[in-house]
């Protein structure tokens, strides 16, 4: 399956795939204090909200209720809304990760044969850049 232009120039479906798995590239967890979480650090706290009877209001109830958080609930468009002040730990607190120094595993896949390259970050760039620039000309950008 290839894309055919009217310029009879023929361009195979491709993507570029940049990843970063939990195993290999992310190292202990860490509470939101250690990991600066945005939420936890925020003075004046974080929101979240659940439709009423909804199972995300019970799992957020629990928590509440286990960890013995203060909060504040507030009705808005039929939702509500939990308000917690800051120096509140997130749902994530002891499941933030820290970025380990890796490289990201960069590839290139080319749709038509199925065909996976594992490339070094310069030759992902640049074959990347390559492609975008094929498609801009084509579409006589």
């Amino acid at each position: 399956m290839a894309f055919v232009h009217s310029r009879s120039r023929v361009i195979t479906p491709q993507a570029f795939r940049a990843a970063m798995p939990l195993d290999t590239h992310w190292g202990r967890r860490l509470s939101c204090a250690q990991a600066e979480c945005a939420a936890y650090a925020n003075p004046t706290g974080w929101r979240t909200w659940a439709e009423p009877g909804s199972s995300e209001e019970g799992v957020i109830r629990q928590h509440i209720k286990r960890r013995g958080w203060r909060h504040a609930e507030e009705q808005e468009g039929g939702r509500i809304v939990f308000i917690f002040p800051g120096g509140t730990p997130c749902f994530q607190d002891g499941r933030h990760r820290a970025q380990l120094e890796r490289e990201a595993n960069l590839a290139h896949i080319d749709k038509e044969s199925r065909r996976v390259t594992p490339m070094a970050r310069q030759s992902w760039h640049d074959r990347w850049a390559e492609h975008l620039d094929r498609l801009s000309r084509l579409r006589g950008e």
